[in-house]
């Protein structure tokens, strides 16, 4: 597992180099990637040219949530984090502790998980 990735060496934050061969193997006839990911054409990004991606948020229904977009173009994997409905976006690493804001840390978590299953299947790998 590749649980220790050095998220402090990341120069563009959530940002990552796809490997357009492997994410293309690991998506199903039903959309799922690596059988649990749903993917979907977003055409709000590109009206011509849909985007796959995954959005995910936290079942508390709170809002909190990801979104990540598979630029299979340009070799490119985007994530972002948002918070409050939306109106905020934010970052986190590993190391951090999001004891004040349980919210937080369950939305980092499942950021970290995503990412990780990613990377363990070799779909996506670190930019440096």
């Amino acid at each position: 597992m590749v649980k220790n990735v050095e998220f402090s060496r990341i120069e563009n934050y959530n940002v990552f180099k796809l490997n357009v061969d492997k994410f293309r193997e690991n998506i199903d006839k039903d959309y799922m990637l690596l059988g649990k990911y749903r993917i979907f054409n977003n055409i709000a990004l590109n009206r011509y040219n849909p985007i796959l991606c995954h959005n995910e948020t936290q079942i508390d229904f709170n809002d909190n949530g990801f979104t990540s977009q598979f630029y299979e173009d340009k070799e490119k994997f985007v994530i972002s984090c948002y918070a409050y409905d939306g109106m905020c976006g934010f970052r986190f690493d590993r190391d951090a502790k999001y004891s004040t804001d349980p919210e937080l840390s369950g939305i980092a978590q499942m950021t970290f998980n995503y990412i990780d299953d990613l990377l363990d299947a070799g779909i996506i790998e670190v930019m440096k």
